[in-house]
């Protein structure tokens, strides 16, 4: 809100699905995030690997849920099973 409000550029690099959005249109992320890279390097690793099922492990916090629920999707819609465990943060 106060970026907004002074108009400053904003670069994040958290996964959080609502880092950037209409409401902070000078936001930006700082990295690619999940939804970007994973169909490309997800398919290229099943190619390789020939995995049919993922664990992904991530900190249970607004960044890691958003982040591993977007890897989720790409995994399922690739055709693999896949489970979430989360972590408190300092654990």
């Amino acid at each position: 809100p106060l970026g907004k409000r002074h108009s400053q550029v904003h670069f994040s690099s958290s996964y959080m699905a609502d880092v950037i959005s209409k409401e902070f249109p000078l936001g930006f992320h700082a990295l690619f995030s999940p939804v970007t890279f994973a169909p490309y390097l997800i398919k290229t690793a099943q190619d390789e690997f020939k995995f049919k099922s993922v664990m992904l492990v991530a900190p249970n916090d607004q960044g890691g849920t958003d982040g591993s629920k977007q890897l989720a999707e790409v995994y399922q819609k690739l055709g693999a099973t896949t489970a979430v465990e989360y972590y408190q943060r300092g654990t």
